[in-house]
C-alpha cells in the first residue's frame, strides 16, 4: 500500500512539472522562437522544478509559525 501512496505521489509530480512546462512554453513560444527539442523540453522541466523547490525552504518557517 506504501509504494501505491508513493507511486501516485510521483506521478502527480510529474505530471505538475509537465502541465508547468506545457504552460510556459505555449506563454514563451509567441515570442521568443522557440524549437522545443527533447533537451529544451529536459531544460524547461528542470527550471521550473527548481523555481519551484528554492522558495520552499526560505518561507517553510512562516508556514509552521502559522499553526504552532
Amino acid at each position: 500500500m506504501f509504494f501505491i501512496i508513493i507511486f501516485g505521489q510521483l506521478a502527480i509530480n510529474v505530471f505538475n512539472l509537465y502541465g508547468a512546462f506545457m504552460a510556459t512554453i505555449t506563454t514563451i513560444e509567441p515570442f521568443i522562437k522557440l524549437k522545443v527539442t527533447p533537451k529544451v523540453r529536459i531544460g524547461m522541466i528542470f527550471c521550473v522544478t527548481v523555481a519551484g523547490t528554492i522558495p520552499r525552504p526560505l518561507v517553510e518557517f512562516l508556514f509552521f509559525g502559522s499553526f504552532g
